[in-house]
């Protein structure tokens, strides 16, 4: 192998070449079948652009990218994992994509991080030292120009994601703070908001949480991610309310495939609360793990109460504490000048005893049943659900203990 003619042909490639013609450069000096894809598995280039009667290898020549299903394949056979344990060229000659089509595989690094892979179909007794430098060779220029690639079309990307960073950490805690961030990065997300704490197995999960985001983006494109602590953060923005059920449940079959768990927060309009939604999103994740483990998808309404009783009030900021009724009767009471926050609180003190609430709230007969049936149109819950009566009690209970003391 002619180490120096490969160099200088593939460096004629910097800095404005493209990856399909640096893969047919490649080919020409190893003489093997060479592509290069992405981290999600989308072909970045391949040659010779024919068939080559291996099922995996053509999949991605006709398609372009692999499914979620062929994805998991990857993963549950240890060869997404692989790349983890290996710096230098290896064999991949195990598992479904590769027990009958061995594969040498090297990475594509940016910065130390694996962003891509190229491949060569191979026979066991082609590989050798020799094809193992050649393909180094290969895979070094290939991140140089992918970096440069990359950075081009992801710049945009960059002060959104620093500006998500910012938010989630609580580090943007004031409208001005908030301002001065959108005008510096001209990045105005438009409400609703909502936001999912996802978490897996493995020791390679920052890949699979990779690919998922990859396919995530097709289902709610509006949308940036973060990876702390081993957790993948969501914020969807501009989301509509009307299609969030259908977002949902194509969320969940995806979350399956990739056997990952989520926590999702109720959906919010003021982002200088998205600390309090990622609280949300983390304990409907831990209590709902706990409680519903055969499922995947666990929404903060449905085990706030759960997470309040096993964490304890003083653990759980107020805002998390309190119920979502409360808090939509208080914001529709502030812009409509009415009064249904506080027949609430009364209905619930005299649990539901219709002479002295009306007593108490001095009111017609007749208006109590309208002011609970527009209290539960509005809020969407229903005071005949057990659920959402004690954990209403439970917050009036320690509001009235804290004006005690």
């Amino acid at each position: 192998m002619n180490y120096v003619q490969l160099y200088h042909d593939l460096l004629e490639h910097l800095p404005s070449g493209t990856i399909q013609e640096l893969m047919e450069t490649a080919y020409h000096h190893v003489h093997l079948p060479i592509l290069a894809t992405d981290v999600t598995y989308q072909l970045l280039g391949i040659y010779p652009r024919v068939k080559s009667g291996k099922p995996y290898w053509d999949l991605l020549l006709e398609k372009g990218k692999y499914d979620t299903q062929t994805i998991m394949e990857l993963y549950e056979d240890g060869i997404l994992q692989s790349a983890d344990q290996n710096e230098r060229p290896y064999l991949v000659d195990w598992g479904r994509a590769a027990k009958e089509e061995p594969k040498i595989v090297a990475l594509i690094k940016v910065n130390g991080h694996t962003e891509g892979f190229i491949s060569l179909l191979c026979e066991k007794e082609q590989w050798n030292d020799d094809i193992s430098g050649a393909v180094e060779i290969i895979a070094k220029i290939c991140s140089i120009l992918y970096q440069e690639k990359r950075s081009q079309s992801n710049i945009a990307k960059l002060q959104p994601k620093a500006f998500a960073n910012e938010l989630l950490r609580g580090k943007i805690t004031t409208k001005e703070q908030l301002h001065q961030w959108q005008q510096n990065t001209d990045f105005y997300p438009q409400a609703s908001y909502q936001l999912l704490a996802i978490q897996g197995e493995g020791q390679s999960v920052e890949r699979v949480f990779t690919n998922f985001c990859a396919k995530l983006e097709r289902i709610v494109p509006s949308q940036l991610s973060l990876i702390r602590n081993q957790i993948l953060y969501v914020l969807f923005y501009d989301l509509s309310m009307a299609a969030s059920s259908q977002h949902m449940r194509e969320i969940k079959s995806l979350l399956t495939g990739f056997h990952l768990k989520a926590g999702c927060s109720v959906s919010f309009s003021d982002l200088l609360y998205c600390r309090e939604h990622m609280e949300q999103a983390i304990d409907a994740l831990k209590a709902g793990k706990k409680r519903d483990p055969q499922l995947c998808l666990y929404d903060y309404p449905s085990y706030a109460l759960y997470s309040l009783i096993e964490t304890g009030s003083s653990h759980t900021s107020i805002y998390n504490a309190t119920h979502p009724m409360l808090l939509m009767l208080k914001e529709y009471d502030a812009k409509h000048h009415s009064e249904l926050y506080d027949t609430l609180a009364c209905y619930i003190r005299f649990m539901g005893q219709s002479a002295k609430i009306i007593e108490e709230l001095h009111i017609h007969r007749n208006s109590l049943p309208y002011r609970i049936h527009k209290i539960e149109t509005i809020t969407g819950y229903s005071l005949q659900d057990f659920e959402t009566v004690l954990h209403v009690s439970i917050n009036f209970y320690l509001m009235e203990q804290k004006e005690e003391t």
